[in-house]
């Protein structure tokens, strides 16, 4: 929670090297777990209707509920993650 109650999506804390990405830039595990939890079924977000595909030179996939839709490492979502809790087919 923030200063006035609201929530924060998952992002870079303070200054320095964020332990929850790798060197590209890219999350090593689910950011939208820190905001909406886990699904309890254990599903993946390649089954989950907020996840798109996005043609650059290469194939990234995009959740529509956190990522900007650039082609930055940073905004890529794994299919193969466990989803969060805003999980819907």
């Amino acid at each position: 929670m923030d200063l006035f109650g609201g929530n924060i999506l998952p992002g870079k804390p303070g200054k320095g090297k964020d332990p929850r990405k790798n060197k590209s830039g890219s999350w090593i595990e689910n950011p939208m777990h820190e905001a909406y939890g886990v699904d309890e079924l254990k599903r993946r977000c390649k089954s989950c209707i907020h996840v798109y595909v996005k043609e650059f030179s290469k194939r990234y996939y995009k959740c529509e509920l956190w990522s900007k839709g650039t082609a930055s490492p940073s905004d890529d979502h794994k299919a193969n993650w466990i989803a969060c809790g805003k999980f819907k087919t």
